[in-house]
């Protein structure tokens, strides 16, 4: 009898013991799910939905969340004024052939902007550029390998060669400019279209804007009032500091770089110079720009520069900046330029 209590005892001790450990796990899941949820809500929070995630600036009633939109634009001096490049979140300068530059401009919201132009065709490496946005990307034909990347799907596009509906040729540049130079978009426009034709219009969480603080390293930089970045022995582009309005004032082809939609000389509060390897495409004209790996570069802002580091991770990456020790750069709010140059260019900083 005395065996069969104590037996029973022990399966009682041992029911009670498994239960405090049941228990106590439970307690530990729950304690790890509340933790995790805390950790997501916190980095929720990080997300500000008032400030526009590509330049940093407050961004009104515009959605954070929509789709970036990438146009191709016309930049040789017969092609001038541009039109709505002032209203530009992000412009990219970058060699096509011949000596010549085109220009990406990336805008959050482009739907009040009335006139966007001249559009020209794609590049391979602007087309990597625009998926590191997870844009939508626009343009008016492209190179065979533009084409093919398009055509594989890389990203959704827009060629407004096709998509007539979207573009109209401008009477006045097509009479005063040349008929290539006068095809021109509104944003009215494009906005109709990417709608009518069902295009995702929220953006992938995992193409994330940079850094932004009003503490950037760059205040503590070297004095840069001017900088020209060239691009060939045909073009280069000058940054000259406006203190009074904090921007820098764009020129080139010995003239300012005009907004003919705005009437303004084009401006931008961030300037950044990467570094990058260029080499012609089969013994032609093309250029191959080596935008996706890591390099180095300046970045200049408020009057001042700071040597920097970019990294691009691969080809539908977004661009990341660093310190020159690795550390993730904080940038100042505000629109941007960017030049991709050679890495041997010489860079004029005064």
């Amino acid at each position: 009898m005395k065996k069969i209590l104590k037996a029973m005892r022990n399966i009682a001790i041992l029911f009670i013991g498994s239960q405090f450990i049941l228990s106590g796990c439970a307690k530990k899941e729950n304690s790890s799910k509340e933790s995790s949820k805390s950790q997501t809500q916190t980095e929720e929070q990080t997300i500000n939905p008032n400030l526009n995630p590509l330049t940093g600036l407050p961004i009104g009633s515009r959605d954070p969340n929509a789709r970036p939109i990438a146009i191709m634009i016309n930049n040789i001096d017969r092609a001038q004024p541009l039109l709505g490049v002032s209203n530009a979140e992000i412009i990219y300068e970058c060699p096509v052939e011949g000596g010549i530059t085109r220009l990406m401009a990336v805008y959050k919201d482009p739907t009040d902007i009335p006139k966007i132009g001249s559009l020209r065709s794609a590049r391979p490496y602007y087309v990597n550029l625009a998926r590191g946005h997870d844009a939508i990307y626009i343009h008016a034909g492209g190179s065979s390998d533009a084409d093919n990347m398009l055509n594989n799907g890389v990203l959704d596009h827009f060629n407004l060669a096709v998509y007539g509906d979207m573009a109209w040729r401008d009477e006045a540049r097509k009479n005063n400019l040349g008929y290539e130079h006068s095809l021109v978009t509104s944003g009215k426009k494009l906005i109709e279209g990417i709608k009518k034709n069902n295009v995702r219009l929220k953006v992938d969480k995992n193409k994330t804007g940079p850094l932004f603080n009003e503490d950037s390293p760059v205040l503590n930089g070297s004095a840069a009032e001017n900088l020209i970045a060239p691009f060939s022995t045909y073009k280069s582009t000058d940054f000259t500091y406006d203190p009074s309005k904090k921007t820098y004032l764009i020129s080139q082809f010995n003239k300012p770089q005009m907004d003919g939609q705005a009437n303004v000389q084009n401006s931008k509060e961030n300037i950044i110079i990467l570094r990058v390897k260029i080499s012609d495409i089969n013994k032609s004209s093309l250029k191959s720009i080596e935008l996706t790996g890591q390099g180095e570069g300046q970045y200049m802002s408020r009057g001042k520069i700071m040597d920097i580091k970019w990294e691009k991770t691969s080809d539908d990456a977004p661009l990341k900046y660093t310190t020159t020790d690795g550390k993730p750069l904080a940038l100042l709010p505000g629109q941007f330029y960017v030049c991709a140059v050679s890495t041997d260019a010489k860079v004029s900083v005064k």
